[in-house]
């Protein structure tokens, strides 16, 4: 039996995780047994994109050793399986290296030409479709005709999509213009990005369109925001034959979960002059102090360069070294305990603290388990968690998440944090005196 695992791209795995779960069931249900590598990383794309392809090396290592022992590498984005085949080139093209890179399928591609998939019994979509096609899955890996080229027209993804029952297609004038997003490209070349997204997106709606449709969750990303800032009422879904995950995905593509809207908070900021100006020499000022430092030190590239090389070698070896590191823990009695998600991360830290009767959790500056939600998962439970470090506090008791990971609370001012700590612990709301509030942050 051919072996497959399951590529889940940076992107995705930190804002569309969903999609992720939605493509190891769907590839479960047509009967493939599929294995997710756990130390898999980034493939090094963005960093080959953004002219730094020599600093991609390291992800690239830790790429090819997670899934050199698999016949198939499937993941649900064109342009990250296009890099894989074309770029993975920074690192030695071994034969193992080699055949990874002529293994991975995007998902589509994987259904379409290795599994035969045509149909989809257990599916239904009842609406009218635009399907959005990626610039790398028509022109990299021609899944798509492209309209300069003569030839019989094709679509590996509509024939996927044909195979639901009630879907009904819709077709854009301009069906493989370019959606603007492109990457970096959308943030060096703002202005143009976005007017290419509001004409793909006045383009699909002018069709007829109820669902914006497309394998590539960054185009529906950028399309869903230029969509919403022109107050359009557009729709959008991944790539994903599974009825009972419509209403799921459409909500997560769509922003309904529990998501900050940040141009809506930065612009409550922005509108804020006292606060934008003291953010702004915050900030310079520790710019300042950094660049003070460097210019006294002559050997300040040389560093650099040592700091980088060091963090690339561990982050290539990540696997090895915490194997060392539990072996040492190990001998000298301390007990490691293992946890692949942050939902086993908390249920695992809450065991060890309501078996032992405790109640009250210290920590400082965590971002793993701020990342987690750990706080949220254990409070409700009888914890309390209380943070040492000021900034964090202060984050903590104004029940958000830190602003910046070395100053979490740059964005206050004294004054809010007066008012703050007079709302949430009784504090005097007109002494802002930073030695005043120390002490009653953690009392």
């Amino acid at each position: 039996m051919k072996k497959v695992a399951l590529f889940v791209s940076c992107f995705i795995d930190a804002f569309y995780p969903e999609v992720g779960i939605a493509t190891l069931e769907l590839l479960e249900r047509l009967g493939v047994e599929v294995d997710y590598p756990q130390e898999q990383t980034c493939c090094g794309q963005p960093m080959a994109k953004s002219g730094a392809q020599k600093e991609a090396a390291g992800a690239e290592r830790v790429f090819a050793r997670n899934f050199a022992d698999y016949d198939y590498v499937v993941g649900p984005s064109a342009s990250c399986i296009h890099h894989v085949r074309e770029h993975l080139t920074v690192i030695e093209q071994t034969a193992s290296v080699r055949k990874v890179r002529t293994s991975a399928y995007e998902l589509v591609e994987f259904l379409h030409d290795v599994l035969k998939v045509r149909e989809f019994p257990w599916a239904e979509f009842p609406h009218r479709v635009g399907l959005h096609n990626s610039c790398s899955a028509i022109r990299h890996l021609k899944e798509v005709s492209a309209s300069e080229i003569n030839g019989t027209p094709f679509s590996k993804p509509r024939a996927l999509l044909e195979g639901v029952k009630g879907i009904e297609f819709v077709t854009p004038s301009r069906p493989d213009e370019c959606c603007g997003f492109g990457g970096t490209f959308s943030v060096t070349e703002e202005a143009v990005s976005v007017r290419m997204g509001q004409d793909k997106v006045h383009d699909h709606l002018g069709a007829g369109a109820q669902y914006i449709v497309s394998g590539d969750m960054s185009c529906l990303m950028h399309q869903q925001g230029c969509a919403e800032r022109l107050k359009f009422d557009a729709r959008f879904h991944p790539h994903c034959p599974d009825p009972e995950r419509s209403t799921r995905m459409s909500d997560v593509v769509k922003g309904k979960s529990k998501r900050l809207d940040h141009a809506k908070v930065a612009g409550a900021f922005i509108a804020k002059e006292d606060h934008v100006a003291f953010h702004d020499k915050r900030l310079w000022d520790l710019c300042s102090k950094r660049d003070a430092q460097a210019h006294g030190m002559p050997e300040w590239e040389t560093l650099c360069e040592l700091a980088s090389g060091i963090k690339e070698h561990t982050l290539s070896n990540l696997a090895d070294y915490l194997d060392q590191f539990i072996t040492q823990a190990e001998s000298h009695g301390v007990i490691v305990h293992y946890a692949s998600t942050a939902e086993e991360h908390n249920e695992i830290v809450y065991k060890l603290m309501s078996e032992r009767g405790l109640t009250t959790l210290v920590k400082s500056k965590s971002m793993l388990t701020d990342e987690c939600k750990m706080r949220e998962y254990i409070e409700p439970r009888g914890i309390t968690v209380m943070e040492t470090d000021l900034g964090e506090r202060i984050q903590q008791l104004d029940n958000q998440d830190p602003s910046h990971m070395v100053v979490p609370a740059v964005h206050k001012l004294r004054a809010d944090v007066a008012e703050l700590f007079d709302r949430t612990i009784g504090t005097d709301p007109k002494n802002s005196d930073i030695h005043y509030f120390s002490p009653k942050a953690s009392a």
